[in-house]
């Protein structure tokens, strides 16, 4: 396992679940009992909270967007979804100049064995641009998303081997001035944003036109619980 990742796995996946609160007993009816969701929905609505929470903070601080980085959302974001749907997405923080991710959300009922590696841009609410998806790591000169597709690529050879696999994503924190349908949380894999920034490409504009970029909802389906 590689080094910097396995005290993330072991922390996280030994995070003891926090207890639910005591419901007062009460009789009810069947047309009274919400429809059954499935853990795929369930998470979805988890998701759709985040992106609702870090959309108003936004526009709250629309002003000052930049008194607010993208760790900033992400905290908010990853806060939110443990506080909807608990102990399913298993967050871990890593050293993100060394991997080029933010976030690590495990899968906690794979046993560590299946992730999902993000890194997240804000969008500039001025210009409708992602100022940094092109940003180069230190002096290296390497792209981020290259040494996020590397570091993924050298996990998933790992987690393959015991039937999982890591993938790689970009988060995306939108407020849009001109348009409300764009705002919350949206991505894509990151191999399109690859694609996207070797053409140029770094607008809302052109990230919308991919039919790969999806509101985070959508991410749901990608971590596939059933």
């Amino acid at each position: 396992m590689t080094d910097w990742l396995a005290p993330l796995l072991i922390g996280a996946l030994t995070q003891s679940p926090r207890p639910a609160a005591a419901a007062e007993p009460k009789e009810t009816s069947m047309s009274d009992q919400p429809p059954t969701q499935t853990p795929t929905q369930q998470l979805a609505a988890a998701l759709t909270a985040a992106s609702t929470a870090v959309a108003k903070l936004m526009q709250t601080l629309q002003l000052s967007l930049g008194a607010l980085r993208e760790e900033g959302f992400t905290a908010l974001m990853v806060g939110t979804v443990q506080d909807q749907d608990p102990d399913v997405l298993v967050p871990s923080f890593p050293n993100e100049p060394k991997t080029g991710a933010d976030l690590i959300w495990i899968d906690k009922a794979s046993g560590g064995k299946k992730l999902f590696l993000i890194q997240a841009k804000r969008l500039n609410p001025l210009t409708l641009q992602y100022d940094e998806l092109d940003h180069t790591v230190g002096s290296t000169g390497k792209l981020q998303v290259d040494l996020l597709l590397e570091t993924t690529a050298g996990i998933d050879e790992e987690a393959q081997d015991e039937g999982g696999f890591a993938k790689a994503y970009y988060f995306f924190y939108n407020f849009n001035p001109l348009s409300s349908a764009d705002n919350g949380i949206f991505w894509l894999p990151a191999d399109v944003v690859k694609t996207l920034v070797s053409q140029g490409k770094t607008s809302l504009a052109a990230l919308k036109k991919s039919s790969f970029y999806q509101p985070l909802s959508a991410f749901a389906n990608e971590v596939g619980l059933g």
